[in-house]
């Protein structure tokens, strides 16, 4: 399943990333303590939007 974190999560990603967990761990533990969220659509579209407009700002700065 892909998950959008919310946080960093050691050994899984930081935040803004977009990583593929198992379903158990998804649900179990990433969702339900909010470090991340469900890789819906909609929330993977956000999430590449927010690190592009962060590589941005960055390239420009």
């Amino acid at each position: 399943m892909k998950v959008v974190l919310l946080e960093d999560v050691k050994k899984v990603g930081k935040k803004g990333e977009i990583v593929e967990v198992s379903d158990a761990y998804g649900r179990n533990v990433l969702i339900k303590k909010g470090l991340g969220l469900e890789g819906t659509a909609t929330n993977v579209n956000n999430a590449k939007q927010k690190q592009e407009s962060i590589a941005h700002n960055k390239a420009v700065a």
